[in-house]
Order: C-alpha cells, then sequence, then structure tokens
C-alpha cells in the first residue's frame, strides 16, 4: 500500500481558509469557523496572517479574498499553453457568433474557466461569473461533458465517485449511468452540449481540445438563450462553429503557433 504524502498541516488549514472565502464570497470569522469545525481564535489567528501578506482583505467584520492572487492567477494563466493557443479563437468565435464563448480545462476533477469573451448580444449571467470557481463539477456544463468523453472511463468513475453528480437544475444529468451514455453520444458526435442543464433558459454546445500527446487539454464552448438558440442552431449551426475553433486551436497547439 503507498504511503500517504506528507503534508503540512497549517498550509491545509490555510488553503481551507481560502477556499471557504472564496465559496462564500466573504465571511466573518465565526461563520468560518463554524463551516470548517474550527475555534474562532485559530481561524482568527490564520485570517491575520493571510491579511498581513496581502492574500485576504477585510471589510468591516467580512474577510475576502485579497488582490494579491490577481497577479498570481494571472502568471499561472500566461503559462498556460491552452489559453495562449485558445484565446484568440474565443474572441474570433464571439465575434462571428454574438454570444458568449469560453475556455475551459480541467483540474482535480472541477473545471476552471481560462478564458471568456461576450459577443455584442451576449447575455452576462450570475452562472458566467461564477463559473470559474474551482468548485464547478464537470457533468452540469456541455465543456466539461467534452472533456469527461475524451478521459478513460476508470479516471470518469473516480472523477463522479470523488466529486458526486449533484443537480443545479430539473435537466442535470444526476445518474451516472445516464451520463455515460450520454458520454458515449459525445464522442460518436464529436461535441457535447448543455439544455439548460446549469441555468434555465440557457444552451451550450461544446468541444474538446487535444494536444499532440492525443491527452484531452480542455474544451471550447458556446452558450446562448433558449430564444436564440433553437433546434437547428443547437444541433447544427453552433456544433459546427465550435468544431471548427477546436481544430483551430488544436493545429496552434501542434504548431505551437502562440507567444509565452
Amino acid at each position: 500500500m503507498a504511503k500517504e504524502p506528507r503534508k503540512i498541516k497549517a498550509i491545509e488549514v490555510g488553503c481551507e481558509i481560502l477556499a471557504e472565502l472564496q465559496e462564500r464570497e466573504g465571511a466573518r470569522v465565526n461563520e468560518l469557523a463554524e463551516a470548517l469545525d474550527r475555534s474562532e481564535p485559530t481561524v482568527h489567528t490564520y485570517l491575520n496572517t493571510l491579511k498581513e501578506r496581502g492574500y485576504v482583505e477585510k471589510d468591516g467584520y467580512v474577510y475576502k479574498i485579497g488582490l494579491k492572487f490577481l497577479p498570481i492567477g494571472e502568471y499561472a494563466r500566461n503559462r498556460e499553453e491552452l489559453y495562449l493557443a485558445g484565446r484568440d479563437e474565443v474572441d474570433s468565435l464571439a465575434d462571428t457568433s454574438g454570444e458568449y464563448v469560453h475556455l475551459i480545462t480541467e483540474r482535480r476533477g472541477r473545471q476552471i474557466k481560462l478564458y471568456e469573451d461576450y459577443g455584442d448580444v451576449a447575455v452576462a449571467t450570475k452562472h458566467h461569473t461564477r463559473q470559474r470557481e474551482f468548485r464547478q463539477y464537470l457533468h452540469r456544463s456541455a465543456a466539461g461533458k467534452a472533456i469527461l468523453a475524451e478521459f478513460p472511463a476508470a479516471k470518469v468513475d473516480q472523477i463522479i465517485d470523488e466529486h458526486g453528480l449533484e443537480g443545479a437544475t430539473e435537466n442535470t444529468i444526476t445518474d451516472r449511468e445516464t451520463l455515460l451514455n450520454e458520454l458515449d453520444s459525445v464522442r460518436e458526435q464529436g461535441y457535447a452540449t448543455n439544455d439548460q442543464e446549469l441555468t434555465m433558459g440557457l444552451r451550450s454546445v461544446a468541444a474538446s481540445i487535444i494536444g499532440p500527446d492525443n491527452h484531452v487539454r480542455g474544451a471550447i464552448s458556446i452558450s446562448a438563450p433558449l430564444e436564440r438558440c433553437k433546434e437547428e442552431t443547437f444541433h447544427e449551426t453552433y456544433p459546427e462553429m465550435i468544431r471548427k475553433s477546436s481544430n483551430v486551436i488544436q493545429i496552434n497547439i501542434d504548431t505551437e503557433n502562440y507567444f509565452f
């Protein structure tokens, strides 16, 4: 049996506090202590330390994630090959379609938004702004399903076992067998869909992006409100557009047509 890797408890606790602050979009000491099952003095000490370093800010009695993370996040994103190879294509598709387009990757069984752009008729929703969060489920979105469809079956099972299939709307797939069948369809047709599975009134279409090592790097997705995304658009127009954009990004990665 493999040994558990050694961990530094203080860093673990600090990360737990930061994750909870992000999830709650700010919180008081007593709220964090209760949520994390830790004493208020302990949480307060960690928060003060993080505040002194600029990673946490305080507004009255409420602590929030600090702007110190902004340059760190920008640095990490600017070293990400998928972002560099795909940002121009996201802009181009948003401009052509007029809708909301985003570039997604996966880390630790969750999806992370690397880049987004809004066309001139795109509808901004709370779903869009919160989708950057680390805790976003892959099974709820078209981009997430496009990525899952490229994973080995064992990895898909592992992600489901670890994160579950929590619903967001009445349309969300929450059954393992149903999801696996949908992933089979995604592989056959070359694109994934999200039919009001995360936000009612919103449809999305996505295609995976594969690197030269044949490993999935992420996915590109286009989202539009139901009234503009009728059946032909949902099943023909957008799939064709999104697969073309995916191919462009894959070529950029293959030819290293981007700059760090």
